[in-house]
């Protein structure tokens, strides 16, 4: 029994044992039987059971489960059709159902992403990029792949786990496979197993890819000396044979680009348009042979004919480390330039 108020007071009631004792309390009052202290007591012991109920109402949703072993038809959020229930709290149900699985965000960016052939002393510095979204990233895998070699995993790249809504950068320094395209995959896991139905994925994949290159060559050549005398190969075709000894691959590899830029850069196209002043020189333009042929444009829209093919699919080696030869084309105007002109190569 419990009591309210100080005994003796005009507020002290207690609780009654049950509805027939309330009842006994509080009868028809044909002479002023029933007292203040009698609606008291009822009052206190209503206010007690009201409170009992109350309290054991506040129950946590995750005490309450749902089972129901037939397939669902319909995918639900993150539910997926064909799912069936088994002491699934309310608290996940509703957390599944609301809040759709998002996977996180990545990225792999290399950086350079393309290297001369070659070059083996190049390194190559990999940015990942990670974002959890809906759950807790675990682990991060960084994979290299080629034609000629087996993946090399590096699975140090998530010290520990990302926390949702984390983001982390990480870099590594890696030196692709000489002369090889070299695919690199970046693979984070955020699977969670411990919640029904299991959400994230152990393959969120991103790739970036290493590639190889030759460079394009440009620049100038004087032959206003004797026995050249500045030749007009339009006029005089034959004279060709004589200066062509002159573009060797030294001569192609010291090009220094007439007034544009440094006279090379790796590429893997012909086109390309420069703005060169040669001041008397004749204007070079060297390629590998499997670029195709060129249409000259100086300065209009009307294809310029007036340059000649000095070297046509001739062994050229590169100056890299560990030299590379291919097959090159060399490109040389017919006569002298004097003004700054814009060259467009198509």
């Amino acid at each position: 029994m419990s009591t309210l108020g100080l005994y003796g007071s005009a507020t002290y009631s207690e609780t009654l044992t049950g509805i027939e004792q309330m009842m006994d309390v509080l009868p028809d009052n044909t002479a002023n039987q029933i007292t203040a202290k009698n609606v008291r007591d009822v009052v206190l012991t209503l206010y007690e059971d009201i409170q009992a109920v109350s309290a054991s109402a506040s129950v946590s949703p995750t005490q309450f489960f749902y089972t129901n072993p037939d397939l669902s038809t319909e995918a639900i959020g993150g539910w997926p059709a064909n799912s069936s229930f088994n002491n699934v709290s309310l608290q996940t149900m509703f957390d599944t159902m609301f809040y759709k699985y998002v996977q996180p965000t990545i990225s792999i960016t290399p950086s350079p992403s393309q290297i001369e052939f070659g070059n083996s002393s190049q390194t190559v510095t990999l940015t990942m990029t990670i974002t959890a979204k809906r759950n807790t990233v675990t682990s991060a895998n960084l994979f290299k792949s080629s034609n000629n070699g087996a993946p090399n995993p590096d699975p140090t790249v998530l010290p520990g786990s990302l926390t949702t809504g984390s983001s982390l950068t990480v870099t590594r320094t890696v030196i692709p496979i000489l002369n090889t395209p070299t695919t690199f995959t970046f693979s984070v896991s955020d699977l969670n197993t411990s919640v029904i139905p299991p959400t994230g994925s152990a393959n969120n994949n991103t790739t970036c890819t290493i590639t190889w290159a030759n460079r394009r060559y440009w620049g100038l050549v004087d032959l206003s000396m004797a026995p050249y005398n500045n030749p007009n190969l339009t006029l005089n075709p034959s004279a060709t044979a004589s200066i062509t000894p002159l573009f060797t691959d030294a001569l192609i590899l010291g090009l220094t680009g007439g007034g544009s830029g440094s006279g090379n850069e790796i590429s893997s196209t012909r086109v390309m348009t420069k703005t060169m002043t040669a001041n008397g020189s004749y204007l070079v333009f060297a390629w590998p042979t499997s670029f195709g042929n060129p249409t000259f444009f100086t300065g209009s829209s009307i294809p310029n004919s007036a340059f000649t093919k000095i070297r046509s699919n001739s062994p050229f080696t590169n100056n890299q480390s560990t030299p590379y030869t291919t097959n090159y084309d060399v490109w040389i105007s017919n006569t002298p330039y004097y003004a700054s002109t814009s060259i467009q190569i198509t």
